[in-house]
C-alpha cells in the first residue's frame, strides 16, 4: 500500500474542513489539497476506477475505488492514464494537473485534490485514511468499528471486562448506533471512521469476541 502520489505534501490552508479554506471560499471543504505539479497518480492499493469526468469546478475528475472499499475521488487532472476498469497497486491511474475553475486564483494552484469517502458514502478527512493505511501500527483498535476485507463483515471493537480485546459483529441495524457511541466516546460529532482488517488482523487483534445479532454468518461459523 502507498500513497498515491510520490511525495505526500498537504498545503497549508487546503484541509479537511479547514476553516481558511472555508473563509476563502465560502464553503466547507470536504478534501484534503496536495503539492503536485504534473506528476503520475498512482493505485494507492489495488481498486477499480468506476468514474472518469469532466466538471466545470474540479476539471478532469477521477474516481477509483480500493479494496477496502473506500473510494477517492480526485481533481484538477491533465490527463487520465487508464479507462475505466480494475487495476493493480502502484499502477499509474491519471497525471495531475491545474484543470477546473477553482484552481483559478488559488495561491496553491496547481494542486492535487483529494477526497476519501467511506463504505456508507460519507466523506473522512483524507489524511486520518492514509495514516492509518500506512501506518497501521499507530492506530487504537480497542474502541473502533471495523470491516472485514475477506467477507464484508462489520463489527465493534471493545476492550472486555478482563481487558482481552473483544470483537461484535454488527447487523446493518445496530452499525448506526456504534457510530453513534464513538462520537460520544471521542467527543467528536462528526467521527465516521470505519477500519479495514482482515480476517487474520482480527485474529490478532481480537483474541476473545462477543456475538450480538450480526450477520456475517461465515465468519461466525470459521472462527466462532
Amino acid at each position: 500500500m502507498r500513497f498515491p502520489l510520490d511525495k505526500r505534501e498537504p498545503i497549508p490552508g487546503g484541509g479537511f474542513k479547514d476553516p481558511v479554506y472555508k473563509k476563502n471560499w465560502g464553503f466547507e471543504h470536504l478534501a484534503c489539497d496536495y503539492r503536485a505539479i504534473y506528476v503520475p497518480v498512482h493505485a494507492h492499493r489495488d481498486c477499480q476506477i468506476t468514474e472518469e469526468v469532466w466538471g466545470n469546478e474540479g476539471g478532469h475528475w477521477l474516481r477509483f475505488k480500493g479494496d477496502d472499499q473506500y473510494v477517492i475521488r480526485a481533481a484538477h487532472h491533465k490527463e487520465y492514464k487508464q479507462p475505466l476498469g480494475r487495476y493493480l497497486e502502484g499502477t499509474v491511474l491519471a497525471i495531475t494537473g491545474n484543470t477546473g475553475k477553482h484552481r483559478d486564483g488559488s495561491p496553491n494552484a496547481p494542486h492535487w485534490h483529494c477526497e476519501v469517502i467511506n463504505p456508507f458514502g460519507q466523506h473522512v478527512d483524507p489524511e486520518w485514511y492514509f495514516n492509518q493505511l500506512l501506518n497501521p501500527k499507530i492506530m487504537d483498535y480497542n474502541v473502533s468499528i471495523v470491516r472485514n476485507t475477506d467477507t464484508g463483515g462489520y463489527y465493534f471493537f471493545k476492550k472486555s471486562r478482563d481487558f482481552e480485546m473483544a470483537r461484535q459483529p454488527l447487523s446493518k441495524n445496530t452499525i448506526g448506533f456504534a457510530l453513534l457511541t464513538l462520537k460520544e466516546i471521542y467527543k467528536d460529532k462528526d467521527y465516521e471512521h470505519i477500519f479495514p482488517m482482515s480476517t487474520a488482523k482480527m485474529k490478532e487483534y481480537a483474541v476473545v469476541w462477543e456475538f450480538f445479532g450480526g450477520e456475517d454468518k461465515e465468519f461466525i461459523k470459521t472462527h466462532g
